[in-house]
């Protein structure tokens, strides 16, 4: 992925995350986390793990924002780790 492209997949997670705290949101009463679906599909596109904590740090950061550390933001933070990490064990076929 070109530098261009990390550029505006991080100013749409962060659009994203930005839209999430909104309550424009909710679908039938739901609202889904699209900060975590859209860093898991970069995450697949790129396979650069300073580029995949920037993302997953940008999306705590925005959604939880407030100073400190809570317990929300840390599931979040591990839930996407764990996802990443199984997208690499997974034997996908290759996308790009």
């Amino acid at each position: 992925m070109s530098q261009f492209g990390r550029f505006i997949s991080v100013l749409v997670v962060a659009g994203a995350a930005a839209l999430q705290l909104t309550s424009r949101l909710y679908l039938w009463g739901v609202k889904p986390d699209l900060t975590l679906v859209l860093i898991l599909v970069f995450s697949i596109f790129n396979r650069s793990w300073i580029y995949r904590f920037v993302l997953i740090i940008l999306g705590v950061s925005i959604l939880k924002f407030y100073q400190g550390v809570d317990i929300d933001s840390l599931i979040f933070a591990v839930i996407t780790l764990l996802s990443i990490l199984l997208i690499d064990y997974l034997p996908w076929q290759n996308l790009v």
